[in-house]
């Protein structure tokens, strides 16, 4: 009965919260001079929602190590140097990839409560800090050469 009880009171809390978000973007829209009474699909704000957190969360916890080869592009990129991009930059990487890890605990963690949008650490996905670094790294390597 507890736990029946402990289901219900979580799913009224995630229903409240998610009518909460849902009745505040309808405010904006209003404000803006939408009419709201209307529904665009085209209109959907995914990025918004807690599913979005709860995704970011869990595949910063999957992709932290990626920040590893982006701080050695990175370093390299900076130094001018490969071998201390390698050496700084795995010690650089392993920091940032725990932070990226322990970011996403959080953000799965609190995917329930807002801000939805907002990513603690830029950019927003390890991914895109690899690509980013290996950019730079290539642009700089071109000069070089």
């Amino acid at each position: 009965m507890v736990k029946k009880i402990c289901i219900f009171v979580f799913l009224c809390f995630i229903t409240l919260n998610f009518s909460d978000a849902l009745a505040s973007q309808a405010q904006e829209d209003a404000a803006k001079g939408k009419d709201i009474t209307i529904v665009d699909t085209r209109d959907m704000r995914y990025h918004r929602t807690p599913i979005r957190k709860l995704l970011r969360g869990a595949t910063n916890i999957i992709t932290c190590p990626l920040e590893v080869p982006a701080s050695m592009f990175s370093v390299a990129a900076d130094e001018d140097n490969d071998f201390t991009g390698f050496v700084l930059g795995s010690f650089q990487g392993l920091w940032t990839a725990l932070l990226r890890g322990l970011e996403g605990v959080f953000d799965f963690g609190t995917f329930i409560i807002p801000p939805y949008s907002k990513s603690i650490m830029t950019p927003e996905f390890a991914w895109d800090s690899l690509q980013q670094s290996y950019k730079a790294y290539d642009d700089e390597n071109s000069v070089r050469h």
